[in-house]
């Protein structure tokens, strides 16, 4: 039979981190130690992400990366499966970081951020689940950019980023988004943000909130204090809608737009208010 020295010299070669014993048939045989055994359990049966071989564990905030070797028992001849589990969080935290803008610390990736919205979406359809999408940008942010120049006009996409991060509910687990309002860059001075389980009321009220930070904030660049607004347009999605709607893509591309053009209204009825005052 083969014995735990065996499993742990392999274990110790392939540097993972614990193992499992199983026989030919994918029954857990092993290993001797009833603690690592207990804990390889609990991991199998507390995943909340599983892509191919790799999945997180919720509980202990670690991202594990399986892989399957086989011993042979030279004296029984029998091939015995061990499943390594190699902690692989420092390169997911890495593939992360690759995704999120470092001047606003926002989501940064316009296909994750679109995977995030599409899986949450399918979820709210089939839980009658309120949200909200919105549509935001940076008031004459090429004004700012010509005017006081490019690393003033960072400071302000930094001083938004916190901003947007304050308003909207975030996880204190980094690797769970369940919880996480999805908050995107979306290039420039754009920005997308889809709020979850609020209705009408609740966004407007979310809405005033943000622009009032946004406008009572300051930033100062070299020694001038430049002052910072936002337009926005937004969409809520209430049970009503979702009650007849199945086509998760078709609500996303729908609800978008309709967010974009209101977005695109604001930013006309502000242009026509300072046309109008200066006349």
């Amino acid at each position: 039979m083969i014995n735990k020295k065996q499993i742990i010299d392999a274990y110790m070669q392939l540097r993972k981190v614990l193992y499992i014993e199983k026989d030919d048939k994918g029954n857990i045989v092993g290993p001797n130690d009833d603690e690592n055994l207990k804990l390889c359990l609990e991991i199998l049966k507390s995943k909340v992400t599983n892509n191919k071989n790799q999945f997180y564990h919720k509980k202990s905030k670690t991202w594990y990366q399986t892989q399957e070797v086989e011993l042979l028992d030279k004296e029984s001849k029998k091939i015995h499966k061990i499943e390594f589990f190699d902690d692989i969080t420092e390169f997911k935290r890495e593939e992360r970081r690759l995704k999120i803008d470092a001047l606003t610390n926002l989501l940064n990736d316009r296909n994750e951020a679109e995977n995030l919205i599409n899986e949450y979406i399918m979820y709210a359809i089939e839980n009658k689940e309120n949200f909200t999408i919105v549509m935001c940008d940076i008031d004459d942010f090429k004004v700012i950019n010509d005017t006081y120049g490019h690393d003033c006009g960072d400071e302000v996409l930094k001083q938004v980023g916190k901003i947007l991060i304050a308003n909207t509910r975030q996880s204190e687990d980094e690797f769970d988004d369940r919880k996480n309002d999805i908050v995107t860059r979306f290039g420039g001075d754009e920005f997308l943000i889809l709020i979850k389980n609020v209705d009408l009321q609740e966004t407007k009220k979310k809405m005033e909130e943000i622009k009032k930070d946004v406008e009572s904030s300051r930033v100062f660049y070299k020694e001038q204090e430049v002052p910072i607004k936002m337009s926005f347009g937004y969409c809520n999605v209430d049970k009503g809608i979702l009650n007849n709607v199945s086509d998760s893509n078709m609500l996303r591309s729908t609800i978008t737009d309709i967010a974009d053009n209101y977005l695109y209204v604001e930013k006309n009825s502000k242009k026509t208010k300072t046309k109008t005052k200066k006349e």
